[in-house]
């Protein structure tokens, strides 16, 4: 018998197991400036989010399943040989087969992937147990979960210039209501110290420099996530501006929207940075210790990403924003390297 979680993000593995269909809340976390990193220590390990969340429907079949915790884990090899993520048909109640090295732990997450993809319209029961921290606590009950898969096959993971557009990702490139995700991206910088200016703005569209995976912070459409990203992204933005001597040597932020359908397909496919040569035309989560939803994403992903933007949605924010007020503790930073550049 699952007990509910629904209306609590802290989930302790004690007495119980854990039915993830209460951690769908937890995906929309309220954001903590005083826990603004995505790892803790010292706590004990629990359950933050899933990917897909408990009862997800019309997940792409090449789906990438995440569970994320609270603490960095141990590595296989380095304590969690013991630990097992279990995937059943719930049509035929068969197990699916998975390979070791399909399963990977690394930082704050368990992730499974193959280039076997799963039967469209079905659903899926996951069951991971016995996971182990780095801090040396396990995991002490079962967690389970379930989601279906998309009635479209789907077997690529973005156009290709040769092939059939997907039918799967041209609609969620294409769907661009409602609430989105927002990206953010820190580009230029001081000499020496500068991020490259990947996105540029072209009228009512966004134009990508270069073919080199892009790498940003994504917040879902809620605005407690939003919040986390921005955290994110104006610590890059400080990281970047620090040795600003002139006005020109201050970077920017450019963010924009993505259709929520686009979003949530890159969390689905996304896979560790450790898989990304296995992988490589799939989106990497990258700096996972320091937040949730980083990503690079490469060249392959770049039109349909692109054709999912909000156009009302596009902005270049000068290094002197209204974002900083939002984070009263790092307004004195903002402050220090404006003057250092001869702005205030």
């Amino acid at each position: 018998m699952f007990f509910s979680v629904s209306q609590k993000c802290v989930v302790s593995f004690v007495l119980f197991t854990v039915s993830a269909a209460g951690l769908e809340g937890c995906a929309a976390r309220r954001f903590n400036q005083s826990q603004a990193k995505g790892v803790e220590t010292g706590v004990p390990l629990r359950v933050v989010e899933t990917v897909p969340v408990a009862g997800a429907t019309d997940v792409p079949n090449n789906v990438s399943i995440k569970v994320y915790f609270n603490k960095k884990l141990a590595i296989e090899g380095g304590g969690n040989e013991d630990s097992k993520l279990e995937l059943i048909d719930t049509t035929t109640g068969a197990p699916v087969a998975l390979k070791d090295s399909d399963v990977v732990f690394e930082g704050p997450f368990a992730a499974w992937m193959s280039k076997d993809v799963l039967e469209a319209g079905r659903t899926y029961k996951v069951r991971v147990t016995d996971v182990k921290s780095k801090e040396d606590d396990v995991q002490t009950a079962p967690l389970e979960f379930s989601f279906t898969t998309s009635s479209v096959s789907y077997t690529g993971t973005a156009r290709k210039d040769d092939n059939d557009v997907d039918a799967l990702v041209a609609a969620a490139s294409k769907d661009t209501a409602g609430t989105g995700d927002a990206v953010y991206r820190v580009q230029g910088g001081p000499k020496g110290d500068r991020s490259k200016s990947r996105f540029a703005r072209e009228g009512d569209k966004v134009k990508i420099h270069d073919k080199s995976m892009v790498f940003f912070s994504m917040g879902a459409g809620d605005q407690a996530n939003r919040a986390e990203a921005r955290h994110r992204a104006l610590e890059f933005l400080v990281n970047r501006g620090e040795n600003a001597r002139a006005p020109d040597d201050l970077p920017v932020m450019f963010t924009f929207e993505l259709g929520r359908a686009y979003g949530e397909f890159l969390r689905y496919v996304s896979i560790p940075q450790s898989k990304g040569k296995e992988f490589p035309t799939r989106p990497q989560i990258v700096d996972y210790n320091q937040a949730r939803d980083q990503y690079g994403v490469p060249r392959e992903m770049f039109d349909d990403m692109l054709s999912a933007v909000v156009p009302a949605s596009i902005q270049e924010l000068p290094f002197d924003n209204p974002l900083w007020d939002e984070f009263p503790d790092m307004r004195p930073k903002a402050d220090a390297i404006l003057k250092q550049a001869g702005v205030k």
